[in-house]
């Protein structure tokens, strides 16, 4: 698996290295920090993946964002997805962005939402009246 071959050098430098934890779920490759984060994204993959198939988007892989990361760009919002082309999206999966100490896993719906968010980029590249 390469770590989202297509994203802008600056998401790549956000992600990270790969996640220790690697797995498959309806066709979706899982890159997880965690064996609980990974039954998460495992869940998420399977609930989103018909949505994708049936609209024809490359749902290939689903990777944690790392929660030390800092997320917060777009008029200081935080991130919680990045759509990064050709299939590859990451999700946070964990609550708040600190380092030094593990955070627990996001709300299943909360991260849900967020892929379906990342999905849509698929059809919508910019956040504008289209898209929303």
């Amino acid at each position: 698996l390469y770590l989202f071959p297509f994203c802008h050098t600056s998401c790549r430098q956000a992600l990270g290295p790969p996640g220790v934890v690697v797995g498959q779920a309806a066709g979706v490759a899982i890159l997880a920090l965690s064996h609980a984060s990974e039954t998460l994204l495992n869940r998420v993959a399977l609930e989103a993946s018909p949505l994708a198939r049936r609209r024809g988007w490359p749902f290939r892989q689903l990777t944690e964002l790392p929660p030390q990361t800092s997320r917060v760009c777009h008029g200081g919002r935080e991130i919680r997805g990045i759509h990064a082309g050709s299939g590859w999206l990451a999700v946070a999966a964990r609550q708040g962005a600190r380092s030094g100490e593990e955070q627990p896993l996001a709300d299943h719906l909360e991260v849900l939402a967020s892929v379906l968010h990342e999905l849509a980029h698929f059809q919508e590249e910019e956040h504008g009246p289209d898209f929303y």
